[in-house]
């Protein structure tokens, strides 16, 4: 391991923690995997010193700890404030190192390497079978197969509102053709308003019958599910082995409920 960029990929997102063996003073290095606190012992019986704090794997304790994120960042932690830890020489709290640096334990200064930590994690990881590494798949094309399936469903609503609209209209009409009537008979307008309501009823009846004939022939019911069907078939986890539909979640929505992983084959998510 010559760099940071050399980290294999299995370690990432990994805590190890590193302190001294508390039956043979050897330096101990372990790692939880699966829950389980799975370690390895370097060097020979008695060759670390008193000032390095013991490892005890089910207290999850040690002398330090080193995590590597995601991307990759290493950072070290000295765990007890009686511990005392060096990074190139400089005593330390918590500080980021790369796999170059050298780490120094206790008083004594025992020189540990944490390209060496790092190979030795590696082992147990491998040697342990916890180096199957989920497999990761892009989500992006997601974005436009839930748009699209947005903007389709806002169209229908439109369309059904319109439609909504167009059907009291003729009520409108016909109620005005009435009114007027009524108001003429009152007022012994007589014959002069009677086409006029006969005009009005005639409109009302026209509107009445063309979106009668445009309810009959709407097709949004069937729309709506073969639009609904697409993105069910496409809106779909991109692992070739799972391929499950992943909600209707928006895709904003999705990435947050599921925390970039399949519910259902447990595959990463990345967005490229």
């Amino acid at each position: 391991m010559n760099n940071q960029g050399a980290i294999p990929q299995l370690l990432k997102g990994k805590k190890i923690w590193v302190g001294k063996d508390p039956t043979k003073s050897r330096l101990q290095v372990y790692v939880m995997i699966n829950g389980q606190p799975k370690s390895a012992l370097i060097g020979t019986e008695g060759s670390v010193p008193s000032s390095v704090s013991r490892c005890v794997p089910e207290q999850q304790a040690a002398h330090i700890t080193l995590e590597i994120s995601q991307e990759g960042a290493i950072s070290v932690t000295n765990l007890k404030p009686q511990n005392v830890s060096y990074v190139n020489g400089i005593e330390i709290l918590t500080k980021r190192v790369s796999g170059n640096d050298t780490l120094e334990l206790g008083k004594d200064r025992f020189p540990v390497q944490v390209s060496m930590i790092f190979s030795i994690t590696e082992k147990i990881i491998l040697a342990s079978g916890g180096a199957k590494e989920k497999q990761t798949f892009n989500i992006a094309p997601l974005e436009k197969v839930w748009n699209v399936y947005h903007d389709k469903g806002i169209s229908l609503q439109r369309q059904a509102k319109q439609q909504a609209v167009q059907a009291r209209i003729p009520m409108f009409f016909t109620m005005g053709g009435g009114a007027i009537s009524s108001i003429a008979f009152v007022c012994g307008w007589g014959n002069e308003v009677k086409g006029i309501c006969v005009t009005l009823t005639l409109i009302g009846l026209f509107i009445m019958w063309y979106t009668f004939m445009k309810t009959k022939n709407d097709t949004s019911i069937e729309e709506r599910e073969r639009i609904t069907e697409e993105f069910q078939d496409q809106y779909v986890c991109p692992n070739p082995q799972c391929r499950k539909f992943l909600g209707n979640y928006s895709y904003r929505l999705m990435k947050r409920q599921y925390s970039m992983t399949c519910p259902f084959c447990k595959c990463k998510f990345i967005e490229e």
